[in-house]
Parts: structure tokens; C-alpha cells; sequence
């Protein structure tokens, strides 16, 4: 037990095993909208600079073999990020419209929607984004960006559509799923402060993950309710890195927190780690109900 209680134990909990967390990029602030292309090895998130009492967001592309980062100094304010499944190209969204990445020069140019302020994105069979003025969602439409009238009246904050076309969405009154983008709206949590959704599209499941302020969590897939599978401070985004071997899929997750990205990565001090979590649960219940007693 000695041995055990010398263990550094920083870790996370993840789905009742315990992982590693591995820094990826540090010295960020509130990192989010993370983005891993597969195709080049680049991830891209959104992190907020401070200069003096100003603050304004920037969104920056990592390699992950090299380490090496730019800021897209191009698109000011940037902070929406969106993957085309069709085509593997990336689009940004500023303060000054919908930017279109280039991966030889590393830069973004102007490619629609010339003066609005963007503020999430997601493209699925269409282009859609969410107008930061007035947190509406628009898509595109016969080559037009048009507000769609069944969802006229609801704010958007985040917008994320599986591979299934499973459409989820944030607000600030809570997260909500329709089976699809016609399909009734229903309330899947009214009191998570979700930041990100994403996909694991390499696990069988093509589970669906909520980077939300207190932890990771998922869908019950037989009811309408979440479940928290790891428990974090501050989360800000989260997306996985395919690492299949070839006969079986496999996926790091990796998420932010308001200060830097990790990766998670099994450790060989997991049952250890556990057993030093579940005295230190052990040693708080004795403390608790002590406590308890005492009152009496």
C-alpha cells in the first residue's frame, strides 16, 4: 500500500479505467472547437489571446508529428471550425465571414458570407452556421445562405450532426437531439454547460462525446438522459485521433482544459491508480460520516 500511495495519480478516469494524460500544446487559453484532420495530421482549435485589457480569439493549426503551430492570422476573431466528410477540406468562421483553408500555404481566404459574424459551423449534406449577432442557424441552400424557418425561434450555441444524421444542439437553456433535421426536438439535459460535440467515428458505437464544463459525457442509448464517463475541471473541447492497427479501430481521445490540450494514453499504474482512488473515495465517506455522527 505504501508503494501505492507514492503514486502520482493525475490522471483521468475514463469509462472506470484509468488513463495517462499526455501533454500535447501548451500555454493556450480556453482552447476550443478542437479538430483533428486524420489526412495530414493537423488539429485545429480556436484559443483566446489577451493583449493588454483587449481579448479576441484566433484559431491555430498543430501539427502533431512536428508540434509546430500557426495562428491563421487571416481570419479575424476565429473561432467556428468545420470538416467537409466529402471532400476533407477545413472552413473557419470569424467576425468577418466563412474562410476556406488552404493546407501547402497555411493560410485562409474569404470564401463566403463576406461581413458576418460567424460563431459555430458544421457541414453535413449542407453548409450550416450559426450568425453570432443574433444566434440563429443558417445553411446553405441552392447555393444561398438562408435562416431555416423551422428553427427561427431557437438560439443556437453549438450545432453537431452525426454520421447518422442525428442533429444535437446547445443553447443556453440546455442540449437537445432530433433524430433528424425534420424530426420533433427533444430535451436531452437542461442544466449541462456544454462547450463541444463530437463523434468517434473509428469506435463501432460512433458514440457521440459532450465536452461539457464539469467532464466528458455520452448519451444513454436506451434513454433520453447523459452520462458522465469521465469527471474533469473546465473542459473545453474534445476529438479523437484514429489509431487503427488494421484489424481493429481504435481512437485516442483528446480534449482541452483552460490552459492546454492532452492526449489520453493507457497507463501501466491503472489498477494502482485505481486502487489509490477508491481508498481516497474510502477515507472521505469515514471523514463524512463522522462528520454525520458528530452532528447528531
Amino acid at each position: 500500500m505504501s508503494d501505492v500511495n507514492q503514486l502520482i495519480c493525475d490522471g483521468v478516469v475514463l469509462f472506470g479505467k484509468y488513463y495517462e494524460k499526455q501533454l500535447l500544446f501548451g500555454a493556450l487559453h480556453e482552447p476550443r472547437n478542437l479538430l483533428l484532420h486524420s489526412l495530414s495530421g493537423e488539429l485545429f482549435f480556436s484559443h483566446t489571446i489577451h493583449k493588454g485589457a483587449d481579448a479576441y480569439s484566433t484559431i491555430r493549426t498543430c501539427n502533431m508529428n512536428t508540434k509546430r503551430c500557426i495562428d491563421i492570422k487571416t481570419v479575424e476573431d476565429g473561432r467556428a471550425i468545420a470538416y467537409d466528410r466529402n471532400t476533407s477540406e477545413i472552413y473557419f468562421g470569424g467576425s468577418k465571414g466563412i474562410y476556406k483553408y488552404d493546407f501547402k500555404s497555411k493560410t485562409a481566404r474569404l470564401h463566403a458570407e463576406n461581413g458576418t459574424s460567424i460563431w459555430n459551423m458544421f457541414i453535413q449534406d449542407l453548409f450550416y452556421y450559426v450568425d453570432a449577432s443574433t444566434k440563429r442557424i443558417v445553411a446553405n441552400l441552392r447555393g444561398y445562405f438562408h435562416i431555416i424557418p423551422l428553427f427561427s425561434e431557437i438560439e443556437f450555441d453549438n450545432i453537431f450532426f452525426s454520421v447518422l444524421d442525428h442533429m444535437y444542439f446547445s443553447n443556453r437553456t440546455g442540449l437537445y437531439k432530433a433524430q433528424s433535421v425534420i424530426s420533433p426536438i427533444f430535451v436531452l439535459n437542461n442544466t449541462m454547460d456544454v462547450r463541444q460535440i463530437s463523434q468517434d467515428i473509428n469506435d463501432n458505437r460512433l458514440t457521440v462525446y459532450f465536452a461539457a464544463k464539469d467532464g466528458l459525457y455520452i448519451q444513454d442509448p436506451s434513454f433520453r438522459k447523459m452520462i458522465m464517463v469521465a469527471a474533469i475541471d473546465n473542459v473545453f473541447g474534445v476529438t479523437f485521433r484514429n489509431i487503427s492497427d488494421g484489424t481493429k479501430n481504435k481512437s485516442e481521445i483528446l480534449y482541452s482544459d483552460q490552459e492546454a490540450i492532452y492526449k489520453l494514453v493507457k497507463s501501466r499504474h491503472g489498477y494502482s491508480c485505481m486502487m489509490k482512488f477508491e481508498a481516497q473515495k474510502q477515507a472521505a465517506r469515514s471523514i463524512n460520516l463522522k462528520m454525520t455522527v458528530d452532528l447528531d
